[in-house]
């Protein structure tokens, strides 16, 4: 996924960053020994960690991304399914999969599906394409 880097934040021994996405915000904590430039733009993928479902999803959503205080809600587009995961829609660029047990109703192709995670449980990994 590409993310314009809004904010730098250290807290020793880690650097935290806040983003701009085609989809909305995200903030996490940045995997690269090379610190990014404010402004810039990058192609990061996300590593995360303990998910949390969220039950309430409108039938006509979109993805989206956004920072709730401490959490980053996600809202995705379910593209496909495996016996292990969903997968994730948000962007052309941009497919996440998340475990089918942190949802505990059964989704099918189509569906929309939120999820929260704290941003202490996200990284933010760049790569250069």
């Amino acid at each position: 996924m590409r993310l314009v880097i809004d904010e730098l934040e250290y807290q020793n021994p880690v650097l935290i960053v806040k983003g701009e996405t085609p989809a909305g915000t995200v903030k996490g904590i940045w995997k690269d020994k090379k610190v990014p430039v404010i402004g810039e733009r990058y192609h990061t993928e996300l590593s995360i960690d303990k998910p949390k479902e969220i039950k309430s999803v409108k039938q006509d959503s979109y993805s989206s991304v956004f920072v709730d205080n401490e959490n980053i809600i996600f809202t995705g587009l379910c593209e496909d399914i495996d016996d292990e995961v969903y997968y994730l829609r948000f962007e052309i660029d941009w497919l996440e999969m998340l475990d089918i047990d942190v949802i505990t109703d059964r989704k099918k192709k189509g569906d929309y599906i939120s999820f929260s995670v704290n941003w202490r449980d996200i990284g933010i990994c760049p790569y250069e394409i």
